[in-house]
This record gives C-alpha cells, sequence and structure tokens, in this order.
C-alpha cells in the first residue's frame, strides 16, 4: 500500500535568508533516512538521504537529495536509520555555525511508531558550542522527517527539519465491468 503526506511543517530558522533552503522528499512517500555530514572545524555541508516507505515498515528504494554549504571539511560521516526506524526529530550544536548535529529516530512497522531515541553526536570538532533547541515531530500522530531545512554558505550556519504526517492509501478496488444488454453478443 502507498504511502503519502499531509500537514506539512517547517521549523523557522533565525538570521539572514541568504543561503537558506528547504529540501523536502523528491517523491512521495519517501522519508528522511539519513543525513551525510561533512565536516571539519565545523559542518561544512550537509545532504539528505530518502528512502521509500514499504507498508510492512521495512524501508526501500534510497534516492540522494542535495546537499548544502561549502566544498571544506576533511571528513565525511553519514547517519542512517537503523532498519526498521525512522527519524523524528534533530538537534544541532554550535555557535555562528553548526559544530555537530544528531537525528532522533523511532521504530515504525508500517503502521505506527514507536518509542524516540537519539542516535550519537556527528560533526566538526569545533569544541562544542550550545545544544540547539531540537525540532521533534509529533510520533504520536504519525509525524515524521521527510526533509531538511536551514541555511548553509560556506559553513552551515543552522539546520532543522520538516516534518509531515504519514498516511497508508488503500487502493481502489478493480472492479469487473459488467455486460449491459447491448453489449451482448448474439450466439
Amino acid at each position: 500500500m502507498p504511502m503519502t503526506f499531509s500537514n506539512w511543517r517547517v521549523d523557522a530558522i533565525d538570521g539572514p535568508q541568504e543561503g537558506s533552503f528547504v529540501a523536502a522528499s523528491p517523491h512521495g512517500g519517501f522519508a528522511l533516512t539519513g543525513l551525510v555530514v561533512r565536516a571539519g572545524a565545523w559542518v561544512d555541508a550537509v545532504g539528505a538521504l530518502f528512502s521509500e516507505l514499504l507498508d510492512d515498515g521495512r524501508l526501500g528504494a534510497e534516492v540522494v537529495g542535495p546537499r548544502f554549504g561549502g566544498p571544506g571539511g576533511y571528513g565525511e560521516s553519514v547517519i542512517r536509520a537503523t532498519p526498521g526506524h525512522v527519524f523524528v526529530g534533530i538537534q544541532t550544536r554550535g555557535g555562528a555555525f553548526v559544530d555537530a548535529v544528531r537525528l532522533a529516530e523511532a521504530a515504525w512497522d508500517g503502521r505506527d511508531i514507536g518509542a524516540v531515541r537519539w542516535t550519537t553526536w556527528v560533526g566538526g570538532d569545533g569544541s562544542g558550542g550550545i545544544e540547539r533547541r531540537p525540532f521533534l515531530t509529533n510520533a504520536g500522530n504519525r509525524e515524521l522527517l521527510v526533509g531538511l531545512g536551514g541555511r548553509a554558505r560556506t559553513y552551515v550556519e543552522a539546520l532543522s527539519g520538516v516534518a509531515a504526517t504519514v498516511h497508508r492509501v488503500a487502493p481502489a478496488p478493480f472492479i469487473q465491468p459488467r455486460p449491459m444488454r447491448g453489449d451482448q453478443i448474439a450466439g
């Protein structure tokens, strides 16, 4: 059964609009299931990975989304959702630039979203900074992350999520047409 989304929500990003971005799933029924983080002292660039949500709770085909930020950094890390899980939140740490990022994941069985747990911090070695307010979905209402929003130029300055409510779409039943009187062929 295919999945679709409604009630899209993007967290507000303070500051200048230059370098602002929103990257949502390029196909219906695909959710954010990975984050590519390129970092040096700070997070230089981020990119989204999207996977199709299958009705039995598995993740299907993966699509690589766009990257945002600069060309710097010396290491690349990927945060992937644990099999059978989806992302339901994002949090950053830093000052003027994002130093590290982590994602909240929850079990997904194709119908309901389970208990939430945070991944480890991934990013630069820019000595921390402060933990910013997390962007969390309303997992109890079947809301999950379907994209990223933020601001990035040479470095990632702000990063948050795009949330949406997931719905299962029942396929329309196939009804065999019955012949009409005029459609009957005389034998």
